[in-house]
């Protein structure tokens, strides 16, 4: 009847032969509840009811909900063989730790529209095994990410624990308008590579009310590495992170593979506790790309911070891959950040492409800044802030 809502049809997993035990894997059950969602024409819903779902990888299909129960966990694999090993991503030529193709997510999907994972459950990636092995050097190719859109439009994350991944936590690749909410992202602090939260060569995102505990960054805005970055040449852009909680990670970043540039950022009112950085870019001669239009406005350093704001230019290792491609910085703008650090900031920046940077209504209780090649306008700031625009002046 006109003005009746249509009842969206859900395919509960347990009606396809999931166990929900936790040792048998129940893929084939999840990949049969997909598939029937894919057949049906319109929205559809996948059901993981409470219990724990241990599963290989599975890729989504569009218009789909996947709704994760409270007390329902979806377990990664730990068997090496059950990843697919995929191409790398064309912005980047390689799968990231190593040169060559990478395993695939354990949740995912390549191409997909309106795709929502929500419901208070979890997404467990049991990457300690994944970990071991990277640090053992055993392992031929990149760990896997733990989910990873790549050319998707209209992705939502919500309400969900996403934890122990192989790799980075949540990396949507080339996507248009994707929303992270109200989700907790962790892993153990030793835990070799597992960012929160990386958009990538993606656009019109937003990441809100979130906690991340992870290793490394806390969140990473990326547009592809070096030549291959540049030659594929999609930015990042139009980007918000807001009222996140930061914990024991590299606070709020753009790079270091931003070759592709990384445009219209902003982080606002933010909290950050034992993190290295919370103001972080990381880039070196040779990658390249543009970093504009980045605002970062009212975030707060609560405890135990080794820098409030580092730009790292000299971050790159060995020769560059084209050592004309240089990387520029401008159109920085931070304004309210106050807590505490071991170092107000360090400006690293190079000779033949100084950073911008503008402050105002910033104070860092810590060391003096160090700066190398930065220029902007600082007003209202503690301390004051060392412009320079001679190679290691300030040092």
């Amino acid at each position: 009847a006109a003005g009746v809502a249509q009842q969206v049809p859900v395919q509960n997993v347990l009606d396809f032969g999931a166990t929900g035990n936790g040792h048998t894997k129940d893929t084939d059950a999840i990949n049969a509840a997909i598939a029937a969602c894919a057949d049906i024409e319109g929205e559809c819903e996948v059901l993981f009811p409470e219990g724990q779902y241990l599963t290989a990888p599975f890729n989504l299909t569009s218009y789909l909900n996947v709704v994760i129960s409270e007390g329902a966990e979806i377990l990664g694999s730990e068997d090496e063989e059950d990843y697919p090993i995929v191409a790398p991503f064309p912005s980047y030529c390689q799968g990231r730790e190593m040169d060559g193709p990478r395993y695939g997510p354990l949740v995912g999907g390549n191409n997909l529209t309106n795709v929502a994972l929500y419901g208070g459950g979890t997404i467990d990636g049991q990457g300690a095994k994944w970990w071991r092995m990277h640090d053992d050097g055993l392992l031929n190719y990149t760990r896997p990410r733990l989910v990873e859109f790549m050319y998707g439009e209209g992705i939502v994350l919500e309400g969900l624990t996403i934890k122990n991944s192989p790799f980075w936590t949540i990396h949507p690749y080339s996507c248009n308008d994707v929303v992270v909410r109200n989700c907790t992202v962790t892993a153990l602090a030793s835990s070799p590579n597992t960012d929160g939260i990386d958009p990538d060569s993606s656009t019109n995102v937003l990441v809100e009310d979130c906690t991340i505990a992870v290793s490394d960054d806390c969140i990473s805005v990326k547009s592809g590495l070096d030549y291959c970055g540049r030659q594929y040449d999609v930015a990042s852009a139009n980007i918000t992170v807001r009222r996140c909680v930061l914990i024991n990670c590299d606070g709020l970043a753009i790079g270091s593979e931003m070759s592709g540039g990384v445009y219209n950022v902003t982080f606002e009112d933010n909290e950050a506790r034992f993190v290295e950085d919370l103001v972080r870019f990381k880039t070196g001669r040779g990658r390249g790309g543009v970093v504009s239009d980045v605002f970062y406005r009212n975030n707060t350093l609560k405890v135990g911070a080794e820098r409030g704001i580092h730009y790292d230019m000299y971050y790159t290792s060995g020769p560059p891959t084209n050592a004309t491609a240089t990387p520029v910085i401008q159109n920085v703008f931070i304004d309210g950040l106050h807590g505490v650090a071991a170092m107000a900031g360090y400006y690293e920046c190079l000779p033949e492409s100084p950073c911008e940077a503008n402050l105002k209504d910033v104070d860092i209780v810590g060391l003096p800044y160090r700066c190398q090649n930065v220029y902007g306008n600082a007003t209202d700031c503690k301390p004051r802030m060392c412009y320079c625009h001679e190679p290691n002046c300030g040092v």
